[in-house]
């Protein structure tokens, strides 16, 4: 059978997924820095489960990259790495569009290089995302996303609000694929609901019907 790209709101149960994107952590850097650098890029994996309530669980662990910078007496290089765990809640705006939101705790992991010594550290702060989703196929989706992490580090190390934009491929594990066989069968259903017959009794009654006139047509035949 041919399979046809699944409904938005099909795609339910188990997906896992990897992302890449433009990552900017804000407030990285001191006013007396002479060239500071927040960007890089950064990426990771996704998994979580769906819901047919429109809501979910997700987990993401991410490398949000590596920054530095420059200061009259020393260079500072700073790396950040993130797993969040989020509730996530789903609306479907057409058949092939989605918008969702998440909020949820983020575990930290940064480290500092650049003194005698590495400055390491890692905590738990809240997190937050938006973003759109687009089926490509029964099993496969695409999705754009924003995510905020709020001011990660601590006094010594400094604060940074991070922020994520990132681009993901989706893999559904359980959205079974359509067959042409399989929505003719439902299209069938739904024009038959209100009949007494089922759709597998309503093809029963027409070939019987068929046969029936045939047997007629041939009787009256011989009798000419």
């Amino acid at each position: 059978s041919i399979s046809l790209p699944a409904k938005a709101d099909d795609i339910s149960g188990a997906y896992a997924g990897l992302r890449l994107g433009y990552s900017y952590n804000q407030n990285s850097c001191l006013p007396a820095a002479i060239k500071c650098d927040r960007e890089d890029l950064g990426y990771g994996v996704i998994g979580g489960y769906e819901f047919e309530n429109q809501f979910g669980v997700e987990v993401s662990a991410t490398r949000l990259g590596d920054t530095y910078a420059i200061y009259p007496d020393i260079r500072l290089t700073g790396e950040l790495f993130t797993v969040d765990t989020s509730v996530k809640y789903t609306h479907t705006l057409s058949n092939d569009l989605q918008i969702f939101a998440k909020a949820g705790l983020v575990y930290w992991d940064a480290q500092i290089n650049g003194w005698s010594e590495e400055l390491k550290d890692s905590g738990f702060r809240p997190s937050a995302g938006l973003g759109i989703k687009l089926p490509l196929s029964s099993n496969i989706g695409a999705r754009l996303e924003y995510q905020y992490f709020d001011q990660l580090g601590n006094n010594w190390m400094g604060y940074t609000d991070a922020n994520f934009f990132s681009f993901s491929l989706i893999w559904n594990f359980s959205s079974a694929p359509k067959s042409f066989v399989n929505i003719a069968k439902e299209k069938s259903d739904a024009i038959y609901a209100g009949s007494k017959f089922s759709v597998d009794e309503k093809f029963s009654q027409d070939i019987l019907d068929q046969y029936v006139e045939r047997i007629i047509t041939n009787a009256v035949n011989h009798e000419i």
